[in-house]
């Protein structure tokens, strides 16, 4: 189940996270600002954009254990961490015209 919610939601209408379930996105605006998946920490960027989402990566360190990293090394291991999530999505797509193709051959 994938879930939208405020992460500070009396202060910023801007500050959202989406749940995967196993993994987490926190946005400032439209920028992914830290992630957390369930075998690793909260990782969290430096701060290279406004003060506001200054204000929402403050709030994320403060609430939660949080790794804090340099925006390249961020931006890599998100990117690692994308390339993992299509690889899943695309092998349950498969299986499932797999299925599919089953069912259709055993009719």
């Amino acid at each position: 189940m994938i879930t939208l919610s405020y992460y500070m939601p009396n202060e910023s209408p801007y500050a959202v996270c989406i749940d995967l379930e196993c993994m987490r996105f926190y946005f400032s605006y439209d920028q992914i600002i830290a992630y957390w998946t369930e075998d690793a920490e909260l990782i969290v960027a430096e701060n290279i954009w406004s003060r506001t989402t200054g204000k929402h990566i403050k709030r994320l360190i403060s609430h939660y254990s949080a790794c804090t990293v340099g925006i390249a090394d961020f931006r890599s291991r998100l990117h690692t961490l994308m390339r993992r999530l299509l690889f899943a999505y695309n092998n349950l797509e498969l299986m499932r015209q797999v299925e599919e193709s089953n069912e259709k051959a055993n009719r």
